[in-house]
């Protein structure tokens, strides 16, 4: 139930500026009711099929998703990707007459702020998925101490490698990109945390961050709008996620967290888990892809999706968010600032 919000925020991310706030109501119901909750019950409840615990595992051990890296990242950061394309870029977004920098966010300052509110609650995020400290439910506190490590190796690593790419390509340390790569660390330990250890973290960080960086490029390519690079950060970091679990995980901590015992099961080794890591992977991502796809096309059709283009010039905080003549006057002193300027 918690974890819901984070799926259906991420969406917001790739949607921004161009999107009325009743679609944003509407699909937040249908992504957190049916297309996070449906892989959600196969990944964690007990009898889903996908369960790593489950006696209904696949393959006989089912898939490993410690905290969400595919059913909660991914699975927002696809729908979210699917919403910017079927709502469309922002106007002007990749025109080659418009100047690209008014795109640009306002205010590095509240972004790094916002990402080490992440970055704290992030520690609650994985390690809260103990279930506890002082039993032995998925290993207790031995569990949340080595997730907390992972949780601070995994973005630190990512930022490194964002460094140096972001350099060699910009020409110079961009701390914007930066700060998504910390997420995109944090999204792709989320999966493996609990089960890899801190060199494995430290791998599965530098990788997000270098995967972040090559995803945000080749969505701008494809003239998908992500205005926060949300899409960019979880879902590709989160598949990478999952698929880390099959290189990184190892046998003592599987087992000591129980995934496999309650069901019976044996867990082999880590490259024995990849191929079922893979397939339920691009099992959830289809079934993200097919199912936002039909509520966001619905959505557009009967014109609740999109806001009209004077209202994306205005600002949809002054057309859905200010009563009437708040807008008409915040538009009046927009006009006056611009003619003095002229």
């Amino acid at each position: 139930w918690a974890f819901a919000a984070t799926a259906a925020t991420t969406v917001s991310g790739c949607m921004a500026e161009r999107t009325k706030f009743i679609g944003y109501i509407i699909y937040s119901f249908f992504i957190t009711a049916f297309i996070y909750a449906i892989p959600l019950h196969w990944v964690w409840a007990d009898n889903g099929w996908l369960c790593s615990w489950g006696e209904n595992a696949i393959f006989g051990n089912g898939m490993i998703d410690f905290a969400g890296s595919g059913i909660v990242h991914m699975l927002g950061g696809v729908a979210g990707l699917v919403g910017s394309f079927v709502v469309g870029a922002r106007t002007g977004r990749f025109d080659k007459n418009v100047d690209q920098a008014i795109f640009n966010g306002h205010s590095i300052a509240l972004t790094t702020l916002g990402v080490y509110c992440l970055w704290f609650g992030w520690f609650g995020f994985n390690a809260g998925c103990t279930f506890g400290l002082t039993d032995d439910t998925f290993g207790g506190w031995r569990t949340a101490a080595l997730i907390c490590v992972n949780t601070a190796v995994s973005p630190a690593a990512s930022v490194l490698t964002c460094l140096l790419i972001e350099r060699r390509f910009k020409g110079f340390y961009d701390t914007s990109a930066c700060m998504n790569a910390v997420v995109a660390g944090l999204v792709g330990i989320t999966g493996p945390c609990g089960v890899v250890e801190p060199w494995a973290a430290a791998v599965i960080g530098l990788v997000s961050g270098a995967i972040y960086c090559a995803s945000w490029r080749l969505h701008e390519r494809l003239k998908l709008d992500d205005p926060v690079h949300a899409g960019a950060v979880h879902a590709w970091p989160g598949a990478w996620g999952c698929i880390a679990c099959g290189l990184f995980a190892t046998k003592d901590q599987v087992e000591w967290l129980g995934l496999v015992a309650e069901a019976g099961l044996v867990y082999t080794g880590r490259f024995d888990q990849l191929g079922t890591q893979l397939l339920a992977t691009f099992i959830i991502l289809v079934w993200t892809v097919v199912a936002s796809g039909i509520v966001f096309m619905v959505l557009s059709r009967v014109n609740l999706l999109r806001v009209g283009i004077e209202d994306e010039e205005s600002g949809v905080d002054a057309t859905e968010h200010l009563p009437q003549r708040q807008a008409e006057e915040a538009e009046v002193s927009k006009e006056t600032a611009t003619s003095s300027s002229v």
